[in-house]
């Protein structure tokens, strides 16, 4: 009957709520120490007592248990100076890692990234054309046999992918350069692989790495800008990635500037990504420009209908990063891609020109800034993303991966 859906309450002195608050407190320390030492890779004790403002005993217990798990590892030979005591330095161990993958129009891109150690290795697969779901999953099972060193603990696979994600099962809704539709990758992959896998926008997972590793560090409100072959964006608000009701935010490429614009892939007229677009420019120019080269070309081009059309898209870029910054109210802007490539080109106009299109500009300034070029800080917060499990629950993860059967290797 009714009592037995009615959970028993539980009297206010039980010992229970107590066991409970302090694990849950002690979960919290531990991620926040392993997120530091991922974050800043080797760290002296002394300065994890500092970042936490927890005791050194408790710090002391805490990082026990974690060399006990096989997470990190002290090492007592490094001296602070020749004053006073050696500091004890904390190590994330060497063979915690995670897999990240971007397919591209042109290539699929790989990463082996450690646990407090940065890229460790990459590998990048040129394709004669778009690849498909299928072969992309066949390719990463081959990068995952070559690329993974002996005995490395994979905490999962975090996928990049150019378009809509379902961000809880990593399936693509559409993604529209790469030609793929309603297709179950988060799945597939998994299924191929036999380890956890998450799946992003790409854009997203840009603004993630550059967030965490690159030129967002410590920002709290940024906006992300990357053109490859449309333009995809990531939001971080309150130092985090904003996902929106569906997992979609950050769509700034289909902003419309223009309605009486060129048609877009979307359906509507005058977006963002159809008038700040290299292949635009490429038609334009009668070439076949890669985002590498574009610095050389900007420096070097001479024919005026070409410059007619740079400064065309620049003069639509402004309006687009003068929405944005109204809209979001960044205090920083990171371009990548091929934005990145026309706001070196005319930095100055770019920045003087949105930040006197900033309502109240007196009072506000927008910092802009070209993204990270290496490394790829797409492949670093698909990485990110993977990881991000463990980091808030280091040991209960880890014990969870090693339940798990290893799957057998493919033929």
């Amino acid at each position: 009957g009714m009592s037995d859906a009615t959970p028993q309450s539980t009297p206010i002195g039980d010992v229970r709520i107590s066991v409970d608050s302090n694990d849950q407190t002690r979960r919290r320390n531990l991620s926040a120490i392993v997120t530091l030492i991922h974050r800043h890779g080797a760290t002296a004790r002394a300065s994890l007592t500092r970042s936490t403002g927890l005791n050194r005993a408790t710090i002391g217990t805490l990082v026990a248990e974690l060399e006990n798990s096989g997470i990190v590892r002290e090492n007592n030979g490094i001296s602070a100076g020749s004053v006073g005591r050696p500091s004890t330095v904390v190590e994330p161990a060497d063979d915690i890692g995670m897999l990240a993958v971007n397919p591209e129009t042109t290539a699929v891109s790989f990463a082996l990234i450690g646990f407090g150690r940065g890229i460790i290795a990459t590998t990048r697969v040129p394709m004669p054309a778009t690849p498909r779901p299928q072969q992309t999953v066949e390719l990463t099972v081959n990068a995952l046999a070559q690329m993974r060193p002996a005995g490395m603990r994979l905490l999962g696979i975090g996928a990049a992918v150019p378009g809509v994600i379902r961000v809880d099962d990593g399936h693509v809704r559409n993604a529209p350069h790469l030609g793929w539709s309603d297709v179950p990758f988060g799945t597939l992959l998994a299924q191929a692989t036999g380890l956890p896998v998450t799946i992003g926008n790409d854009a997203m997972l840009g603004a993630l790495g550059e967030s965490s590793f690159g030129q967002g560090r410590g920002i709290a409100e940024m906006v992300y800008l990357n053109g490859v072959s449309g333009i995809g964006g990531g939001i971080i608000t309150s130092g985090t990635l904003m996902f929106g009701n569906t997992g979609a935010a950050g769509e700034l490429g289909h902003m419309v500037i223009d309605m009486s614009g060129d048609q877009c892939h979307c359906g509507r007229r005058g977006c963002l990504e159809t008038v700040v677009s290299l292949s635009k420019l490429c038609a334009v120019a009668n070439a076949d420009l890669h985002v590498e080269d574009l610095d050389a070309y900007f420096a070097s081009v001479r024919e005026p209908g070409i410059i007619a059309e740079i400064d065309h898209q620049t003069e639509a870029l402004i309006v687009g990063l003068t929405n944005v910054c109204n809209a979001i109210d960044p205090q920083l802007v990171v371009l990548g891609g091929y934005l990145g490539c026309l706001y070196t080109r005319a930095s100055e106009l770019i920045r003087d020109r949105v930040q006197s299109g900033v309502i109240a500009a007196d009072s506000r300034s927008v910092t802009i800034v070209r993204a990270t070029a290496t490394p790829p800080m797409v492949l670093i917060g698909a990485a990110e993303r993977a990881i991000q499990g463990f980091l808030d629950d280091p040991i209960n993860t880890l014990a969870d991966l090693n339940k798990q059967p290893h799957p057998s290797t493919p033929a």
